[in-house]
């Protein structure tokens, strides 16, 4: 490759260029390119302010501790300001602003999971459980989901969501 093709796909270039070609390898020496940005690197105002609207109404859900959120999608405020402002954003600027504003909610820290399963077949052991939380952000009072698990195949075999957890409901998913 010459500086000139090298020119034509990449823009300027600072420092020395040299190209050499042995049996099998090229190598280039070190230089620098220098880019311009065609298009502004900042958002206007109008969309940085309707980011920290959406934002400020999502964050009374995040905070909530009766809901049980462990990472926020910021897709869904990239949704928001298409279908309602007309607005078209990058994720990867939702999530700085999300940053520089205090809006960020941490991904948390994957942990290693050893499972061992105790069963050699398909039904041997049904793992069931209950559990009372507020699982919906609109949902005014919390309700119990009720699921039953196959050890082996880890497959859901019953799931429902009830407001009164009682010993039939516990019967049904038998």
């Amino acid at each position: 490759m010459n500086e000139s093709i090298f020119k034509k796909f990449w823009g300027s270039i600072k420092g020395d260029f040299s190209c050499s070609s042995n049996s099998r390898k090229t190598t280039l020496s070190i230089f620098t390119i220098q880019y311009q940005r065609p298009t502004p690197p900042r958002i206007s105002q109008e969309i940085e302010e309707n980011i920290l609207k959406e934002f400020s109404i999502e964050k009374k859900i995040i905070q909530n501790k009766e809901i049980p959120l462990k990472s926020y999608n910021y897709s869904y405020i990239k949704d928001r300001l298409k279908t309602e402002y007309h607005q078209k954003v990058s994720l990867p600027t939702i999530i700085d602003c999300a940053k520089k504003h205090g809006f960020y909610l941490k991904k948390p820290k994957r942990t290693l999971h050893d499972r061992e399963v105790l069963t050699h077949y398909v039904g041997e052991l049904i793992q069931h459980d209950a559990s009372h939380h507020l699982w919906a952000p609109a949902a005014q009072e919390k309700w119990y989901l009720i699921t039953s698990l196959d050890d082996y195949s880890r497959f859901m075999l019953y799931a429902v969501l009830v407001k009164t957890e009682t010993s039939w409901t516990h019967i049904l998913a038998l």
